[in-house]
């Protein structure tokens, strides 16, 4: 996927298929939107969404601070993500319990 410059090792490591990509794309409808604000801190509002023909298309009312966030400046990220479970440790060790999940930062 283009504009990626730092993922996390596991994504490296890990990294899911165009043709899952997409389908998670198509079947998840919550996304985060994070935008900048005038001061530069981060505003990451959770959104609906729809992805259709290599667009994402999201649900919102025509005025807000992310729009004028966006407005302002155009750089933004999308973090689309479905959680399927709990990974436990067989030694019910709590720090070495895992999630498994799927996700994709565009």
């Amino acid at each position: 996927m283009e504009g990626m410059i730092y993922i996390q090792y596991r994504m490296k490591t890990h990294p899911l298929s165009d043709d899952k990509i997409n389908f998670l794309l198509k079947r998840v409808k919550t996304c985060c939107l994070a935008t900048l604000n005038a001061d530069g801190t981060p505003y990451c509002t959770p959104i609906h969404f729809v992805y259709f023909d290599g667009a994402v298309y999201f649900h919102g009312l025509p005025k807000g601070k992310k729009l004028e966030n966006i407005a302002r400046d155009p750089r933004v990220s999308v973090t689309v993500y479905e959680m399927e479970g709990l990974l436990l440790d067989l030694d019910k060790k709590p720090c070495d319990t895992n999630t498994k999940y799927e996700s994709v930062i565009l």
